[in-house]
């Protein structure tokens, strides 16, 4: 009996994971397309882009790690900044983590 317990939880468990990354890699493909010239480096303008559009999705932590990818990728790339920075607004409910905007921006270079 116990034995039985353990197998149909270890299905459901295994059912219920494959699930849920079809759905996250459907979610994924439904971001749509977004034509944003920049002048960061080539290698860094798919990630910018992914960030900007997860960013439209209210996706806010999603955004922050793509637009990090970018900056990784073109430390100088200002507009991953900028992204990186809009994460920390959700202006919909009224929230605003200034500081941590600003400390974002503070990255890229100081502010006189």
């Amino acid at each position: 009996m116990m034995l039985s317990r353990i197998t149909i939880r270890c299905v459901v468990t295994v059912v219920l994971t494959c699930c849920s990354t079809a759905h996250m890699t459907a979610q994924q493909d439904r971001l749509g397309t977004l034509s944003f010239p920049t002048s960061g480096a080539p290698a860094a303008r798919p990630e910018f882009i992914r960030g900007v559009l997860l960013l439209h999705s209210f996706e806010y932590a999603d955004a922050r790690g793509a637009f990090r990818a970018a900056q990784e990728k073109d430390p100088g790339f200002a507009m991953a900044y900028w992204g990186d920075a809009l994460t920390w607004t959700h202006g919909l409910w009224n929230e605003q983590e200034l500081d941590s905007a600003r400390a974002t921006l503070a990255r890229l270079a100081p502010t006189p």
